[in-house]
């Protein structure tokens, strides 16, 4: 396995591509080999501290606190793993925690307020008067008095102590000393949802990571990412990188769209698809269905084997054998693995209503007509919905010039605008999908490339009802006239190039 290793690595994929999965794999298999100890940490839950999401503090300072939870959630769980049950006496590990939590605590800005008031005070005084005695002999008496009083009061509100220096020698230095007290081997550190930390913070973040964990070889950090969310470095004075710099400090970044993509593999991915799909039926019809009383396949250990249900109610005992029983040809299973675009979700939901479709047609298994209802109803009441005014008028302009005019379903688009705002999200609606990164059109001068884009199953399948609607077969296969949804050609996508004044 690529990211079962001691590398730091980066996994990238599309949102439901299945990242949080492999991460939760990982984290299984190195939970089960002892003495190595693995700590998931979802981005998405952090922030106890809103200093980090204060967007008027400068970037050190938020996230150095984005930091503090990020240790926080490391520290906790190395705490429950030094107390779990039937472990070994906790010995001297308390106390490297709690090293480990002060050098923490020194590193960090926290979330205190004093407040300090300072108050002087200035008085003048003064009288004027005249006084008149009316007498045998009058006098005259001359007087003055005059009194100002001026007060000033200064106050001053200080919040969090003054940031100087993370202490990354001393939170780092800490945490060996943690594992090594607590007899770990090996700590794997998982990092999902990186894009939910805000942009401008993502390069500081990474900085901080690699400098606290990256010294250390006991210590992995793999890291699941969405590609043209993320920033994990820019660039300083002197060829320095200020965060990661990719394939120095973190090695061989892994991209599941080469194993999910129907168009980058065929038969693997189908196969892939085919066991997935599968393995997730399997195990929810053993779920449900638990008889106390029933005979169990493996006697041996008085517990059922993965797949039971399946096996014993219908003589089904591996992912053909399920395909065949399921679809009524192996071309519809063509169809819902295309129509999930590499989406292992999505592929699932798919799959999902087809099978109540077909219920609700009176069928015994999945056939095309099916899929593509379903995806055009998926694509009819959850994913054009969703859109805004301007992204509805760019891909009834991307639809328009690619469907209408060239009759295909692919493009390309320059790569140097592939984190305009408006791509990334109509990728990230899954309304547009990116298939392949460099290639050269035919006739291109200068060798600039382009990254193959493919519209959506379902709003190519949409589009087939409108004047858009190409005439004829645009299949692979000239034998399969009943496949209207085209695979993309690379001879022929070279030549249909999309302008960026399309997209903005």
């Amino acid at each position: 396995m690529r990211l079962d290793n001691n590398n730091n690595q980066i996994l990238y994929g599309r949102r439901g591509t299945g990242k949080t999965h492999v991460l939760k794999v990982l984290q299984h298999d190195s939970d089960s080999s002892a003495p190595e100890f693995s700590v998931y940490i979802d981005m998405r839950t952090l922030g106890s501290n809103s200093q980090w999401e204060a967007g008027d503090r400068p970037g050190f300072v938020r996230v150095a606190n984005l930091l503090k939870d990020v240790l926080g959630e490391l520290q906790t769980a190395l705490l429950e793993y030094a107390t779990r049950p039937g472990g070994d006496p906790p010995g001297e590990v308390f106390e490297s925690l709690s090293d480990l939590a002060a050098a923490i605590t020194r590193s960090v800005v926290v979330d205190d307020k004093v407040t300090e008031e300072e108050s002087a005070s200035v008085t003048h005084g003064g009288k004027a008067g005249i006084d008149v005695d009316v007498s045998v002999t009058p006098k005259i008496r001359l007087r003055g008095e005059h009194t100002d009083s001026n007060a000033q009061t200064l106050r001053i509100v200080r919040e969090g102590r003054p940031l100087e220096r993370i202490l990354f020698r001393e939170i780092g230095d800490a945490l060996q000393r943690v594992l090594a007290d607590a007899g770990i081997k090996r700590l794997l550190i998982l990092i999902d949802e990186w894009s939910a930390v805000p942009a401008e913070l993502q390069p500081l973040l990474a900085e901080f990571i690699k400098r606290t964990c990256f010294p250390y070889p006991r210590i992995t950090v793999k890291i699941a990412a969405v590609d043209y969310r993320c920033s994990f470095g820019v660039p300083l004075d002197r060829n320095n990188t200020l965060g990661f710099e990719l394939t120095a400090d973190v090695s061989s970044s892994l991209e599941l769209d080469d194993f999910f993509i129907y168009d980058r593999d065929e038969r693997h991915t189908l196969e892939l698809f085919a066991e997935v799909l599968y393995r997730h039926v399997a195990a929810e019809c053993d779920n449900r269905d638990r008889p106390a009383s029933r005979q169990y396949s493996d006697r041996s250990r008085g517990t059922p084997t993965a797949g039971w249900y399946l096996r014993d109610h219908f003589g089904i005992r591996d992912a053909e054998q399920f395909v065949s029983a399921v679809f009524d040809d192996e071309s519809t299973l063509v169809e819902l693995t295309r129509a999930g675009e590499g989406v292992a979700r999505d592929f699932m939901i798919l799959f999902q209503r087809a099978s109540f479709e077909t219920i609700r047609r009176h069928k015994v298994r999945i056939d095309v007509s099916c899929v593509r209802s379903v995806a055009r109803e998926w694509y009819a009441q959850e994913k054009i919905t969703n859109v805004d005014e301007q992204q509805r008028l760019v891909l009834e302009r991307i639809v328009g010039q690619v469907v209408g005019h060239h009759k295909a379903r692919s493009f390309l688009f320059d790569n140097q605008f592939e984190r305009t705002e408006m791509i990334m999200s109509l990728i990230d609606l899954r309304l547009i999908h990116l298939v392949k990164r460099g290639v050269i059109p035919e006739g291109e001068q200068g060798g600039r490339q382009y990254n193959v884009y493919t519209l959506d199953y379902g709003t190519y399948v949409d589009a087939l009802g409108t004047d858009r609607a190409p005439r004829g077969d645009f299949s692979r296969d000239p034998g399969d006239h009943d496949a209207v949804v085209p695979f993309h050609d690379d001879r022929r996508i070279k030549r249909i190039i999309i302008t960026p004044d399309l997209v903005c």
